[in-house]
């Protein structure tokens, strides 16, 4: 059947005897099974196989039957579900093509209207709806656990004194920077001129120079962002001050990797990954990654209670004093 071309699918009644498309009145045999044969046949006495003209016949003009108020017929409406199921659902130019009888928009307003939002759409789809709708429970906190900011909200000003602004070549009132990342970007561009003799080439060539310089300008958009947003300057001024106290740190990263540290470690490890987020969205990241340890090690110890038979917080306490490691000495 998917062989067959679409003007040929059953779905359009043709005469039996001269193979034409019957679009409107039709003889339709009470003897032949399946026998339909057209005006112009029937008025010459056609007769075919065990047809013969003189057998009890009827008329029938059901296509021709108007449909709601915008004229739709019943061969229309056939055409139309054929369509849809032949050239697929959204294809309306296609389908339109197929009916030949209505435009594009008359195809969609019309199978919509009556086939998906009418009543029969309604009864069809009603109960599918229901039963694929799936129940989504949120099991995060509300109030300060979420697992991102619902929007990304740009850093406020950068709040330094102007001596150090100046050291840097930063002019808050600006909010600009006298030494920008790609600084020499613009000479990219500046010396591109657009010229009438230009061939496809140097246009091309011109663009591909356009492109580059626009792509450095969202690079130190974002750059700016994220000082911005992380207060990267008034960090690092920080760090100068106390530069003993930021080796110390580095150092016990290196050679401590005890459930104390783990926090200020994961920090040093994804900074990386900063530039991706906003400062609210990263720091969210980051306590919910620290929350996620500290209940795996609790889930460990309370494991470990019950390998040993405790069911008691009493229990626990005193397992811990015989305990020669002390392994709950560190439970949140």
């Amino acid at each position: 059947m998917s062989s067959v071309p679409f003007s040929e699918t059953p779905a359009k009644n043709s005469c039996t005897y001269c193979q034409d498309l019957i679009t409107g009145l039709r003889i339709k045999c009470m003897e032949c099974p399946n026998f339909d044969i057209c005006l112009q046949c029937f008025a010459a006495g056609a007769e075919i196989g065990p047809h013969k003209n003189d057998h009890d016949y009827k008329f029938v003009d059901t296509v021709s039957v108007v449909f709601g108020s915008r004229g739709w017929r019943a061969q229309e409406l056939i055409d139309l579900l054929n369509a849809v199921e032949y050239r697929g659902f959204g294809n309306w130019e296609d389908i339109a093509k197929e009916i030949k009888t209505r435009t594009a928009d008359e195809a969609r307003e019309e199978y919509i209207s009556r086939f998906l939002e009418g009543t029969i759409g309604k009864v069809t789809w009603e109960d599918s709806l229901k039963s694929n709708q799936v129940k989504i429970i949120d099991m995060t906190d509300q109030l300060s656990e979420g697992p991102l900011a619902t929007l990304p909200r740009g850093g406020g000003q950068i709040h330094i004194a102007q001596e150090k602004a100046n050291q840097i070549g930063y002019m808050p009132l600006r909010d600009d920077f006298e030494w920008e990342y790609e600084n020499n970007a613009e000479s990219v561009v500046s010396g591109l001129i657009h010229l009438e003799d230009d061939t496809d080439v140097d246009t091309t060539l011109k663009l591909v120079h356009v492109d580059m310089y626009i792509n450095k300008l969202r690079e130190r958009a974002r750059r700016k962002r994220v000082v911005k947003d992380f207060q990267l300057i008034p960090k690092f001024f920080n760090s100068q001050l106390n530069p003993a106290e930021t080796k110390t740190v580095k150092r016990k990263l290196n050679k401590d990797d005890s459930p104390e540290n783990y926090a200020t470690s994961l920090e040093h490890q994804l900074r990386k990954f900063s530039q991706f987020h906003t400062a609210l969205e990263h720091s969210q990241f980051l306590d919910n990654l620290v929350r996620e340890h500290r209940l795996r090690r609790r889930l460990a110890e309370l494991y470990r209670y019950r390998m040993n038979g405790i069911k008691t917080i009493q229990d626990c306490e005193v397992f811990d004093e015989l305990s020669p490691d002390g392994a709950g000495s560190n439970s949140e």
